[in-house]
């Protein structure tokens, strides 16, 4: 039997009105995106985040982006045991968090071979 694993990233955001419109908007990532409520700019934002991630995984170029948005690499004394990054993040969901899949999906086979689908 295989397994679908896919990965997923919290990504802050905030919304705000403009011209009739919802804008929202991942300041870290510099993505933002409409709609005609907070709900459906939200939604927008979320896909077009997926979107980016995917693009930029698959031309691996995830690092690089992620440096000229002043990532830095975090070493791993600034996590806790299960490896979460506990430094100033919110480790429950919240109203102005986004989660996020990042691709791609893992799959693992129950024999023991990975592979990415």
């Amino acid at each position: 039997m295989d397994l679908l694993i896919p990965l997923y990233v919290r990504l802050p955001y905030t919304t705000k009105q403009e011209n009739g419109w919802v804008i929202a908007d991942c300041v870290l990532l510099r993505i933002a995106s409409q709609g005609r409520d907070p709900e459906e700019a939200k939604d927008n934002l979320r896909r077009e985040l997926e979107f980016f991630l995917r693009t930029v995984v698959e031309m691996g170029t995830l690092e690089d982006v992620l440096h000229d948005c002043q990532f830095k690499k975090v070493p791993r004394q600034a996590t806790d045991p299960d490896g979460v990054i506990i430094d100033g993040l919110p480790h429950e969901p919240t109203d102005d968090w986004l989660l996020v899949q990042v691709p791609p999906t893992w799959m693992v086979s129950t024999h023991g071979d990975a592979r990415t689908g």
